[in-house]
């Protein structure tokens, strides 16, 4: 990547910056809400920063998707034109993270740090090419989080697990597809238990009225 030089459209506030970011990193359309909850910063905030994104002809505003058939004005989400990500991707810099945070997008290796794989383990991380681009470790017990950032993060991810692989040190590799605070997985769960009740529900009716129709045995 370049990085930002004075002649970038992407120079300007960390909130344009992480907003580019957000969205290399999700390679996916996201609502100002969606936004919001990655880069941290309030919802109105984001929708105003986006908006001028839109204004300065860095981004397009597109149909949000998975919106259901609600009433009222349907919500709007961010995205990039080909050419528009062509240009974020050489402008914006690799996003690097504060050691131990979970940025959706990322990919995150696990190996294990056993005794018997330690010393393989090190000579991997010290020797692997891939390893460079490592964006910080974790030490779990007996196991090891590798972390890498930023839109092209899966090569490097998927080469140093080949490596491990290949040492015969156990692995295995994730990306990380949202991070959110609690209250939102709570409200999406009881949406998820009160479907599954309904069709449950479905389900149990259909098998009730079958029963139901079926002849009795020596009837007529």
């Amino acid at each position: 990547m370049s990085g930002q030089g004075d002649g970038s459209p992407w120079v300007g506030s960390e909130l344009k910056v992480s907003i580019g970011r957000a969205l290399l990193e999700a390679d996916a359309p996201m609502t100002a809400a969606e936004l919001a909850s990655v880069v941290s910063v309030h919802q109105s905030n984001v929708k105003k920063e986006a908006d001028r994104l839109v204004l300065d002809g860095l981004l397009m505003r597109v149909p949000a998707p998975h919106v259901g058939s609600r009433r009222g004005r349907k919500p709007k989400a961010y995205a990039f034109t080909l050419e528009q990500r062509a240009v974020a991707g050489c402008d914006l810099p690799t996003r690097s993270t504060a050691p131990g945070v979970l940025v959706r997008g990322q990919e995150v290796l696990v190996a294990s740090a056993e005794s018997e794989h330690v010393a393989d383990l090190l000579d991997v991380l010290v020797d692997a090419q891939a390893a460079a681009e490592v964006s910080w470790i974790a030490l779990l017990g007996e196991e090891i989080l590798v972390a890498f950032d930023g839109p092209r993060a899966a090569r490097p991810a998927t080469e140093l697990l080949a490596v491990l692989d290949a040492a015969s040190i156990p692995g295995h590799r994730a990306t990380v597809a949202h991070i959110g605070p609690i209250d939102e997985w709570t409200r999406d769960g009881l949406k998820v238990a009160s479907e599954t009740a309904r069709a449950r529900h479905r389900r149990d009716k259909r098998r009730a009225d079958v029963t139901h129709r079926e002849p009795r045995a020596g009837g007529v």
